[in-house]
């Protein structure tokens, strides 16, 4: 059996996948479309936030204004959640916000979660949003702003009632930059199309990006509806934790691990020196390495996990031959 028979080189659908620097893909042999649950934690980020929009489209303002986060949230305790909720939502009035937020979170989280692994690019995406709202909120509690106004507000054109509330804040936009931000810190020399006309290295998108929020978060910090705190807030997470080398699965708790449905083959470390097993035992190592690679990231691997898969490239290459 090839290398390339295996279940995680074929898919059951006899098509194959592709890897590469633009995050790979699938090629089917046949013809025809079909959908399927995404298995990234990127598309799945990318399903639940569209399914919310949808909802809040459906049940309207009031049914989910109490998940935004406000930014007196601290002195009622109980609704602490609101620093990770609020980034799942999206203003139900313009469809680009959540458009742009998706758009970009496809476009540089793929090759993030590749590198990283899906657990630990979880915990650096919901990490970045409570983060996010967590600065905003110090920012808004240390202005000087004037209580909100009682009277009819302007917004697109028409004369609505007034909100006696005080200034809140939603969107997946931190949490957008700290991925951005962080692919451009790995893959500063990557080219991306800006416009759709011309190519740019990312290293130039992510500085704009910096610049732009700061220049409108300091000039102009009560115009306009948009948090440039919030994105600031994600690019400062996405440069220390790059610089520290974090890794935010380490600090899981020892003995802690997320659910899993899968029934996964106990990996057996084997030395050059062991007597030699099975193909068969060999191969359960193999596709448990290719787990851990697919869920933590090739980084996780331990030197002997490494020899493993060296042992695995000889062999194909001897199968080959």
């Amino acid at each position: 059996m090839g290398i390339y028979d295996r279940d995680y080189e074929r898919d059951e659908r006899g098509g194959y996948w592709s890897g590469g620097q633009g995050g790979g893909g699938y090629r089917p042999e046949g013809s025809g479309l079909e959908l399927r649950m995404p298995t990234s934690i990127h598309g799945r980020l990318i399903l639940l936030n569209l399914a919310l929009w949808v909802l809040q489209l459906l049940v309207g303002r009031p049914a989910w204004e109490y998940f935004e986060l406000q930014a007196d949230w601290y002195t009622r305790p109980w609704t602490v959640y609101q620093l990770l909720t609020y980034g799942f939502l999206h203003s139900d009035r313009s469809l680009t916000h959540i458009a742009f937020n998706m758009y970009g979170l496809w476009l540089f989280g793929r090759q993030v979660e590749a590198r990283c692994g899906s657990r630990e690019f979880l915990r650096f995406y919901l990490a970045a949003i409570v983060l996010g709202g967590a600065v905003w909120t110090l920012v808004e509690v240390a202005s000087p702003d004037p209580p909100p106004s009682l009277a009819p507000q302007l917004i697109d054109g028409q004369l609505m009632p007034p909100e006696p509330r005080g200034p809140s804040v939603i969107g997946a936009s931190g949490a957008i930059v700290a991925v951005t931000i962080l692919f451009a810190l790995n893959y500063p020399h990557q080219q991306i199309m800006m416009m759709m006309l011309f190519p740019l290295p990312v290293w130039v998108l992510g500085c704009f990006i910096v610049a732009s929020d700061m220049f409108y978060a300091i000039r102009f910090p009560n115009a306009g509806n948009v948090a440039y705190v919030v994105h600031l807030a994600g690019a400062a997470f996405a440069f220390v934790y790059y610089r520290q080398r974090w890794r935010l699965t380490d600090l899981t708790p020892a003995g802690f691990k997320l659910p899993t449905f899968k029934r996964r083959p106990k990996l057996r470390v084997h030395r050059e020196d062991d007597e030699p097993v099975s193909d068969d035992a060999f191969d359960a190592q193999v596709d448990a390495l290719i787990d851990k690679i697919q869920a933590q990231g090739i980084d996780s691997l331990t030197a002997k996990e490494k020899q493993i898969l060296e042992r695995t490239k000889r062999r194909a290459n001897q199968r080959r031959s």
